[in-house]
């Protein structure tokens, strides 16, 4: 749709939103007295850096949240069948971390968003499809 920059883009909202999840992910397994404040900060972090790559590439929008997180539906469903033990689910803790996810998704759209409208505002003008009529 918008060329070689939109692609470029794509694979570099994949691998920070990867990079960041690899550096950050070990911080959710640490003991804290409120999660909602663990994922609120997390998700802040997501749309700071959302925010940076949208500035940067501002064709992608809030859709650069989405590719933050394409990597995450896999790999829950890797751990997910692919663990060792059968031990029972502990769905409190799953869906809390999973709403912490849901809360760093929204988190990062919104950085997408907002990045993307201070680079059009800079000049970083997206390119526009001529639509048929």
């Amino acid at each position: 749709m918008y060329g070689r920059n939109a692609i470029e883009a794509r694979i570099i909202a994949v691998g920070v939103g990867g990079g960041v999840a690899f550096i950050v992910g070990p911080l959710l397994s640490i003991p804290v007295r409120s999660e909602w404040l663990l994922n609120c900060s997390l998700a802040l972090v997501y749309a700071a850096i959302a925010a940076v790559v949208a500035f940067r590439w501002p064709q992608l929008s809030w859709r650069t949240g989405l590719w933050f997180f394409v990597f995450l539906p896999p790999t829950i469903l890797v751990s997910f069948f692919f663990t060792g033990a059968e031990v029972p689910i502990n769905w409190r803790a799953e869906l809390t971390s999973l709403s912490g996810y849901a809360l760093g998704l929204v988190g990062a759209c919104f950085g997408g968003w907002v990045g993307a409208a201070i680079g059009m505002r800079r000049g970083k003008q997206v390119p526009r499809v001529k639509e048929h009529s």
